[in-house]
């Protein structure tokens, strides 16, 4: 069932506090709230979108997540527990916001946003950085 914003933007620092975005370097996730949009006004107004530049990449969320939320043989617990903490995040996405997807902006420091739509028809979800060279 869709959450409202206010459900929404209450239960997702919860479900980000300690998480990072693993890549070359690792970020922490925030928060973000993007006001009520057209899907064809999302992409650009992204805070880190160029203006005038090529659009934002759109991945889907499963794909982007699932080096985070796929256990492997070698983890020990404490990797097994971040591995259901970001599949709680995914099943956030999925079952609590509707339309959830995530754009790719930039390249080399990637910024990168998860988000989904809320009972209100807002924008909202989470923010990170990935370093790709």
């Amino acid at each position: 069932m869709i959450t409202s914003t206010t459900a929404a933007l209450a239960r997702l620092p919860t479900l980000v506090s300690g998480l990072l975005l693993v890549s070359e370097a690792d970020h922490p996730f925030t928060v973000v709230r993007l006001g009520q949009l057209s899907e064809s006004e999302l992409p650009r107004a992204l805070p880190s979108a160029p203006n005038g530049a090529a659009e934002p990449e759109r991945v889907e969320l499963e794909a982007f997540f699932a080096r985070g939320a796929t256990a492997q043989a070698y983890h020990t617990e404490s990797d097994r527990s971040l591995v259901e903490r970001f599949r709680a995040l995914v099943s956030f996405f999925r079952c609590e916001l509707g339309n959830a997807r995530v754009y790719r902006v930039g390249a080399i420091e990637v910024d990168v946003y998860a988000l989904g739509q809320s009972l209100e028809g807002e924008w909202l979800g989470v923010a990170s950085k990935l370093i790709e060279t």
